[in-house]
């Protein structure tokens, strides 16, 4: 059973498919986007990841933890070589896949996003938000979520010497 956000309940089985509830407008930039411009697109989308298109294909995926981690902190957001800092290793699933083999992929992945294919082309995007909002498994939805997050905690003791703390 599942039911998709503002429609109510569908029963459809046990089974959805990720194309019941993938997101099928998809913003793009080209290869030559600068790093500003991507950021302010996925401001003004409020998104967290851009496929990264050369020649009408998908060459790459950024993000902005990529934008955060990989430019700002490298302070190379002035950068206009977006290849340097995009994801090139970009998971799929099919359109038809159903969503526990999705939240597995992005488990065994660890990643929040999936570019959604149709016959080896692209057709939508699907979100761990997407699925949260839409699918009725909470307990496989909340053990994805853990695998994802999942890190080794730095477990080294640091000094941190602060003589006031101010609330």
């Amino acid at each position: 059973m599942y039911k998709i956000n503002n429609l109510g309940n569908i029963n459809n089985g046990d089974k959805m498919n990720v194309k019941d509830i993938m997101t099928k407008k998809i913003i793009t930039k080209d290869i030559t986007s600068s790093i500003n411009d991507i950021a302010k697109t996925m401001q003004e989308n409020d998104i967290g990841l851009i496929p990264i298109t050369e020649e009408k294909k998908v060459v790459g995926l950024i993000t902005d933890r990529d934008l955060v981690i990989k430019a700002l902190c490298n302070n190379e957001q002035d950068n206009k070589n977006i290849k340097d800092f995009m994801t090139t290793n970009i998971i799929t699933i099919d359109l038809d896949d159903d969503v526990n083999y999705c939240l597995e992929k992005m488990a065994e992945n660890k990643v929040k996003r999936l570019i959604v294919t149709d016959s080896k082309k692209v057709a939508g995007i699907i979100s761990l938000s997407d699925i949260m909002y839409a699918y009725s498994d909470e307990d496989k939805i909340i053990k994805t979520i853990k695998q994802i997050f999942s890190i080794d905690k730095n477990e080294e003791e640091q000094n941190a010497e602060i003589d006031e703390f101010y609330l």
